[in-house]
């Protein structure tokens, strides 16, 4: 999941948060509270599995290119525009849930901003996996 577009002097990064359709005992006690579950049906796009679970203390800075990611792929949130919560409770309570967790990434986004800045290198901030 997109977080943030950074752009830095001579440099365009996307922030993005760990995303993944395996929700175990193990993530959900490592990562309590920024864990972003939406079913694959509120998601505009294919997405794998029925339900996708977005880790929001785990954002990687990565360049725009192939190596990082299918250029030719996108999904949306299918609840952010105020039109698809308007009569909807499912949609609504997932916005107000994705604030929450939104400022643990944008907080997370920060981070790995400064360490970039500091030495250069994308990807996960030191100490982080993805498992």
């Amino acid at each position: 999941m997109l977080a943030e577009q950074v752009e830095l002097p001579g440099e365009s990064l996307l922030a993005v948060c760990y995303g993944t359709s395996r929700l175990d005992n193990n993530l959900i006690r490592k990562h309590n509270g920024v864990i972003f579950s939406v079913p694959s049906g509120l998601i505009r796009g294919t997405m794998t599995g029925p339900v996708t679970h977005f880790v929001a203390d785990h954002v990687a800075l990565i360049k725009p290119t192939e190596r990082w990611m299918e250029l030719d792929w996108s999904a949306r949130l299918d609840f952010m525009r105020p039109e698809k919560r308007e009569n909807d409770p499912r949609r609504a309570r997932l916005y107000t849930e994705f604030q929450a967790v939104e400022e643990a990434a944008l907080r997370m986004v920060e981070e790995a901003v400064l360490h970039f800045q500091a030495t250069g290198t994308v990807g996960l901030l030191p100490g982080k996996t993805l498992r």
